[in-house]
């Protein structure tokens, strides 16, 4: 089966290379490829928001992908269910697949589709409580995984998501924040950064990224994942709700609710200064009332004047 050619001929032999092993031919996913893609998109009308969301969508297929960057048959599906337990919300798989399946179609290889897409029970993500957060850390000093420990804080302390993993490096982190593209700036606890740091320093990892293989290379989405589910079944927590995606909803959810607890404590204390100073110059009631219906001299307040 031939790559379809497009009306600008903008698509590349070189941006699709085959292997023909098999009788099968994987398409590599590659920057010219995308880019080609996008354009005949924008060329039928898509909506520039839109192609934003494509790019993103693949920018993250890309990075699921291995080395080689190849998409064969089941490469789609095996990326959904990487997606789903990474604790990705349903309407976000949904999207990524959907993009997935129309670059496939795009390149002619309609086989390499998924048409199963994800449905969560009640189309809600399970919710982590802070008494499980802190039976998963329990669960991993108990087994003495360091860097599962590490990862669930930061996931659950500074809100950052799998992908956003590269930023937190030793600079940022003696820095006390990690700043994110397009994400703004992220604190880090002090108690995280001190671990963070004798972490680092044990590993003779003086610069650059933290969390990285003993080769030196970035943890892949699929081995961070697991490696927090791994503390499930100890820990006496669902598997739903171990992934990253649930332990940065829980971090977001803790900061909302302090937010909301300190501006009620801040208009109860608001309320108490006003009080305070109403016994001092507050309006006579009886006055304020007599105001309102009398005129001068007690004479009756009418919309025409006094009487």
């Amino acid at each position: 089966m031939k790559v379809p050619e497009v009306k600008d001929n903008k698509i590349k032999r070189t941006s699709i290379k085959h292997l023909d092993s098999l009788g099968e031919r994987p398409i590599c996913l590659d920057k010219d490829l995308v880019e080609s893609f996008l354009t005949e998109k924008k060329q039928q009308g898509c909506a520039l928001e839109t192609l934003k969301n494509y790019r993103h969508a693949l920018k993250r297929l890309y990075r699921y992908l291995p080395e080689d960057k190849l998409i064969g048959y089941g490469t789609i599906a095996a990326w959904r269910d990487s997606l789903k337990e990474d604790g990705y919300a349903q309407n976000t798989v949904n999207f990524c697949i959907s993009a997935a399946n129309s670059l496939m179609r795009y390149c002619g290889r309609r086989e390499f589709q998924v048409t199963d897409f994800v449905c969560f029970e009640n189309g809600v993500q399970p919710e982590l409580t802070r008494s499980e957060y802190l039976r998963l850390l329990q669960a991993a000093k108990l087994r003495e995984k360091e860097r599962t420990y590490l990862l669930v804080k930061v996931f659950a302390l500074v809100g950052l998501g799998v992908s956003e993993l590269p930023g937190v490096t030793v600079e940022a982190v003696q820095q006390g924040s990690i700043n994110i593209q397009q994400k703004g700036s992220f604190r880090i606890p002090e108690v995280l950064q001190r671990e963070l740091l004798v972490y680092a320093a044990r590993h003779g990892i003086r610069e650059g990224a933290i969390f990285i293989t003993s080769r030196g290379k970035m943890l892949r989405r699929s081995a961070v994942t697991a490696a927090v589910q791994s503390l499930s079944r100890e820990a006496c927590v669902e598997d739903a709700k171990c992934n990253p995606r649930c332990l940065c909803k829980l971090c977001r959810k803790t900061q909302e609710n302090i937010r909301q607890d300190i501006k009620m404590l801040v208009d109860q204390i608001y309320d108490r200064l006003i009080e305070n100073e109403q016994q001092t110059v507050a309006w006579s009631a009886d006055r304020g009332l007599a105001g309102e219906i009398c005129g001068p001299a007690g004479s009756r307040k009418t919309s025409g004047g006094t009487t």
